[in-house]
């Protein structure tokens, strides 16, 4: 693709590196056939009650917690890279144990090797985009690597929507592709080679805030005033993207009373979205104000569960629509949300410490991931209207902590959005 076509476009140079993006698309697509339905497999192979599901599901997250900030020990050690292709292993292995699941502590086993893949490759993903991408291209590659994620991830999701039909067994079918996936991707991930190229050398920012932690470890880390409020201002977020994964399902054909086919539909509505608005989105924010745009991520977000919830109260023709509608906007406040968060830890962290700040970003994603489906799950259990209400308030807290950090950070990291010459804190 000609610089022209990537500018209008808002997509990142990939030469070099298309193997390493073929991964990616595979991966995706292989987590599509199996994410939408985490909950529903269980619920249609097992005879473990909802709420055990949801309970299980979040023992083994906070079992799996501590292996992220020993892998991000690991990262700067090793490199991303190694990390990457281990991180499979033990995903895979664990989705083919979902097949032998009949008692609650199989699930939590399986779930927690899971867990501490995913926490591997999400602690060295960060890293690893440092390592392959331009450093004034990262924002558009955070951009495009969701725009595969999700490419992927959607017509998985379309894919597995017709393997439910054929009950335990298209389950099964499920986590067996989901497994495979994993090591076509390891074996891509392992046999591309970074380029030894002069745009791959440090930013001014990355040399800048590598002098001040060099050296100091997790204490530069956990020191880090303003890299600890954006931290956990990332784990409120988390929970807002966590709302189409682990319980639109449920609560459209549990609350709603629609089928199956209604949750696979909104998800694949949500992939599309992502693909073709992802890249033109992050182009138009590269010169916008971070905090601002984070900002308007809550607010869609906010704006989002408060037209689910409103969905309870319409007629019965008006449910697919009112549905349909709340999706767009939910996806909405992602495609804003997600480049500009990454970009921003990318920026703040020290190169030689960076698998250390990944470990502990990905504690933001780690911790909301393992309490969310205890906590969905129990107020969906008790009553739906206070899942969404609950919703909002985090939007709410988003929204007043942004203001907080706008003051901690430097200018040149608040605004424009996503540049590579930030200077340290």
């Amino acid at each position: 693709m000609s610089r022209a076509l990537r500018e209008q476009f808002g997509l990142p140079n990939v030469s070099g590196r298309r193997g390493l993006v073929a991964a990616i698309i595979i991966d995706s697509l292989g987590s599509g056939l199996f994410l939408p339905f985490a909950v529903l497999f269980f619920l249609n192979t097992t005879t473990i009650a909802l709420s055990t599901i949801g309970l299980g599901l979040t023992i083994a997250a906070l079992l799996a917690l501590p292996t992220a900030p020993l892998i991000g020990i690991l990262v700067d050690r090793s490199g991303p890279k190694r990390i990457i292709v281990c991180s499979s292993l033990p995903q895979a292995a664990g989705f083919v144990s979902y097949l032998w699941v009949e008692e609650p502590w199989q699930l939590v086993g399986g779930a927690l090797v899971v867990n501490v893949g995913q926490n591997m490759f999400w602690t060295g993903n960060g890293a690893l985009v440092a390592l392959a991408a331009d450093p004034d291209q990262r924002a558009r590659w955070f951009a495009m690597l969701r725009v595969l994620r999700n490419a992927g991830i959607g017509l998985g999701a379309l894919l597995a929507a017709t393997l439910t039909l054929g009950g335990p067994t298209g389950y099964h079918s499920l986590v067996i592709g989901n497994a495979a996936s994993f090591l076509v991707a390891a074996a891509l991930t392992a046999l591309w080679k970074p380029l030894a190229h002069p745009t791959t050398a440090p930013a001014p920012a990355d040399r800048a805030v590598d002098a001040v932690t060099r050296g100091r470890g997790y204490r530069a880390v956990l020191t880090d005033r303003p890299f600890a409020l954006l931290i956990l201002i990332n784990s409120l977020f988390v929970l807002c993207t966590l709302v189409l994964t682990v319980v639109l399902s449920v609560y459209i054909t549990r609350t709603l009373h629609q089928g199956a086919w209604a949750a696979s539909a909104l998800f694949a509505l949500a992939t599309v979205l992502v693909v073709l608005t992802q890249t033109a989105v992050s182009r138009m924010s590269e010169r916008r104000p971070t905090v601002q745009i984070l900002r308007l991520a809550a607010v869609f977000w906010a704006g989002s569960f408060a037209l689910l919830w409103g969905v309870m109260l319409v007629p019965p023709w008006a449910i697919i629509p009112a549905l349909f509608v709340a999706v767009i906007v939910y996806t909405a406040a992602e495609v804003v949300y997600s480049p500009a968060m990454s970009v921003l830890v990318l920026t703040v962290s020290s190169p030689s410490s960076r698998g250390r700040y990944f470990g502990v970003h990905q504690l933001s994603w780690s911790i909301p991931s393992a309490l969310a489906p205890a906590a969905f799950t129990a107020l969906m259990a008790w009553n739906a209207h206070w899942l969404w209400l609950a919703l909002i308030l985090v939007c709410l807290l988003i929204v007043a902590a942004l203001g907080r950090l706008a003051q901690l950070l430097p200018t040149d990291t608040t605004g424009p959005s996503i540049k590579a010459d930030a200077q340290p804190h």
